[in-house]
């Protein structure tokens, strides 16, 4: 069986991967909130399909479609935090039954590693999960070439 290790309130807990059925309904809750956020996104790329004279008339529109969609994205964004929460507990019986003290010496940002990590489990994509996660950790492995005065290339760190 698939398990992966996370770290929360600063102890190890070892989280098994559900089968089929199960992941499948733990995603079901995800539903709403992911459907609200698709809405405002829809919206909006139905807008870039259009021709606009000029770039402000595009942005009036993309701002009127964010418009009729904000207290569906509020609603979303405010609660996300506690949405992941709840979702890291009920994905692992092992996290619920320590739900007292994750909760009272735990970090929220730690929660939402926890919740990617559990993702990884719960979704059939879950490499590129793990890519998108690694983005923002991974450092600049290339320099810029900058030309000289002279027209010599310099290199710059």
């Amino acid at each position: 069986m698939q398990s992966i290790t996370i770290n929360l309130a600063g102890r190890q807990y070892d989280i098994e991967k559900k089968p089929i059925r199960a992941n499948r309904e733990w995603r079901k809750n995800f539903d709403e909130p992911i459907g609200k956020i698709l809405g405002a996104a829809k919206a909006i790329k139905k807008l870039t399909g259009e021709e606009w004279d000029n770039p402000q008339q595009m942005m009036g529109a993309v701002a009127i479609a964010l418009a009729s969609h904000v207290d569906e994205l509020t609603e979303v964004l405010l609660g996300s935090v506690d949405t992941i929460t709840e979702a890291v507990f009920a994905y692992s019986p092992t996290l619920a039954s320590e739900r007292e003290f994750i909760e009272a010496n735990g970090y929220d940002d730690e929660m939402v590693r926890a919740f990617l990590e559990v993702a990884q489990l719960a979704f059939p994509f879950s490499s590129v999960i793990k890519t998108v996660m690694n983005l923002g950790s991974m450092e600049g492995t290339t320099s810029q070439s900058l030309p000289e005065q002279n027209g010599k290339q310099t290199k710059t760190t």
